[in-house]
């Protein structure tokens, strides 16, 4: 966990972020934080749930309100941000472009050796899914 990660979850704890409230200007700082942990830190929204204390569909709703507000120049996720802005500095994505976060790209040859480890793993594959037979063959190749 990074140093900003920790200052993001002190920020939390200590304003009372993880509370349940419906303020505004609680809810913004509560929206801002927790998009900037599943963006900017890579964290999964049941991560960000558990240091929380709230359901993952309120982290989704979060994280998804955190864009549009900044996204639309909102003057009150503005004001109320506005200093965590200037520290963290981070825009957000748009949580409709489908990006697959934390993907690794890896190729693999098909060379003989390769093709017939690939075919084994495939006739084996009443226990193993397709995901697990690539996961084999990357893990030979690293």
């Amino acid at each position: 966990m990074t140093d900003d990660e920790k200052l993001i979850l002190h920020i939390i704890k200590k304003k009372g972020l993880d509370k349940k409230g419906q303020k505004r200007i609680h809810a913004d700082r509560r929206h801002y934080l927790m998009a900037l942990l599943y963006y900017k830190y890579y964290w999964t929204e049941a991560d960000i749930a558990t240091v929380i204390g709230r359901d993952r569909s309120n982290v989704s709703n979060s994280k998804t309100k955190a864009y549009y507000y900044q996204e639309n120049y909102d003057y009150q996720f503005s004001r109320t941000t506005m200093i965590y802005k200037a520290y963290f500095q981070y825009e957000f994505p748009n949580p409709e472009d489908d990006i697959k976060r934390k993907t690794l790209m890896h190729t693999i040859l098909i060379i003989p050796e390769n093709k017939k480890k690939l075919d084994f793993l495939v006739k084996k594959k009443d226990s193993l899914s397709i995901a697990k037979i690539i996961n084999e063959l990357i893990k030979e190749h690293l």
